[in-house]
């Protein structure tokens, strides 16, 4: 036990990562899964990784439960092949609950039968993206519901827009002309 709680703590902080084959991560165009499944070789890229906490719940005979809390782009069946390594073993993920998303956690979840009842809250595209809202002008919403470009004077990538408070499009901003991403 003492041996898996030092190998699970040698993982905090910063390390590298190599990204899995069974992944959408794209090189050359195609992404690392086409890869696999045609038996193709290619060099895996490798990412750097923050594992902010890691806390071993349960050792029981041959199995490790652990909770950890890591930086965007960490792989988990990659750090568990990992500790395994360290551990001189072999091992696999049984299974994975994620408990948090990005700003969005589990306790906020529904279950299927609060949503068979009915007995949830949809989200809006603002709840969705952390991204700036603008409200159009009549002339603007009339450029942008025909997929037309905008000005924008903002330095961010993308922007919600909207016109009398309802979600109209995401739109794209490069050197301050904003073109359609995504329609709402």
């Amino acid at each position: 036990k003492e041996q898996v709680i030092n190998t699970l703590n040698s993982f905090l902080g910063n390390s590298v990562q190599k990204v899995p084959i069974y992944s959408a991560v794209k090189i050359n165009g195609k992404k690392l899964y086409e890869y696999a499944r045609n038996g193709e070789e290619i060099e895996l890229p490798n990412r750097t990784i923050t594992v902010n906490s890691i806390e071993l719940l349960e050792f029981k005979d041959d199995l490790i439960t652990f909770k950890v809390n890591v930086s965007k782009g960490t792989y988990i069946r990659s750090l568990i092949q990992d500790i395994c390594i360290k551990l001189n073993t072999v091992g696999t993920m049984s299974s994975l609950i994620r408990t948090k998303q990005g700003v969005f956690t589990i306790e906020d979840s529904y279950s299927i039968q609060d949503i068979k009842n009915n007995n949830y809250k949809a989200l809006n595209v603002k709840d969705l993206f952390d991204y700036k809202v603008i409200e159009l002008t009549a002339k603007e919403y009339f450029r942008v519901k025909n997929g037309n470009f905008i000005n924008i004077d903002l330095t961010d990538q993308l922007v919600i827009l909207t016109y009398q408070n309802k979600d109209i499009a995401i739109y794209e901003i490069k050197n301050k002309v904003a073109k359609s991403y995504i329609m709402l």
